[in-house]
């Protein structure tokens, strides 16, 4: 159905869901920032790593590392 429906679109909506998908694409990215950047201000120091974990999923801090115990090596 989606193929069909694609396939009967003029190329000019294609531009502009493209466009459209985009600007709200940057919209919320710049939201984003914006809220984690006031959040930022009003923390206190002891909630900044968690907010940070929250806006960066795939870093960790340096605190998070020297808290795990070290891994000992396979045999």
């Amino acid at each position: 159905m989606s193929s069909a429906l694609l396939s009967s679109m003029p190329w000019w909506a294609y531009l502009i869901g493209g466009v459209a998908w985009l600007m709200a694409y940057i919209c919320r990215q710049l939201v984003l920032l914006f809220l984690a950047s006031k959040a930022l201000d009003k923390a206190e120091a002891k909630h900044i790593p968690a907010i940070m974990t929250v806006l960066y999923r795939s870093r960790r801090s340096a605190s998070a590392e020297s808290e795990r115990p070290p891994v000992k090596p396979a045999r």
